[in-house]
């Protein structure tokens, strides 16, 4: 388990970009406010054996001041993008990671499952462009010293975006 707190000022590009590019623009914003946030996470590793290891976590992210980007069109039609803080966000959540090993550690299988709530506090609606369900899975083999594998990725779709790039 784990607690925490973290701080992240803006980044250059987040507080003074002023670029175009494909009829999109980016607009600073210098008057961007520090994130902070404090976390608490609590897992448990369980490995009967060398063929299985089983992997869970909870975890809740508290945000004050978060940034995020912004899809925007001014009095004039043009479009742009904008970075401002969101002033309190949530993110909350857990995984689950199974893994397992087959003869001796040729074979390999994975699954991994991640359930994020991803919350702005105040609107009372989801974060931008964040999946709720996302699922990683994969098997991989060694032969002749060589790795092969395929792999499967899935995320949900978002629940919010910005309505301007519709």
């Amino acid at each position: 388990s784990s607690v925490g707190t973290g701080f992240r000022a803006p980044s250059l590009a987040e507080s003074f970009t002023s670029t175009a590019a494909s009829g999109i623009s980016v607009r600073p914003n210098p008057n961007l406010k520090s994130e902070t946030n404090y976390t608490v996470e609590a897992g448990m590793n369980y490995q009967p054996s060398e063929i299985f290891t089983f992997d869970a976590s909870v975890f809740q992210n508290e945000y004050s001041d978060f940034i995020e980007a912004n899809f925007k069109v001014d009095n004039a039609g043009n479009n742009f993008i904008n970075f401002e803080n969101v002033s309190k966000a949530r993110i909350q959540g857990y995984e689950i990671n199974t893994t397992i090993n087959l003869f001796s550690g040729l074979l390999k299988t994975n699954l991994n499952y991640c359930y994020l709530w991803a919350r702005d506090i105040e609107k009372n609606k989801s974060l931008k462009y964040r999946p709720r369900h996302l699922v990683y899975t994969g098997i991989e083999a060694i032969q002749w010293k060589m790795l092969f594998g395929i792999d499967f990725r899935y995320w949900s779709r978002v629940e919010e975006i910005d309505n301007e790039l519709v």
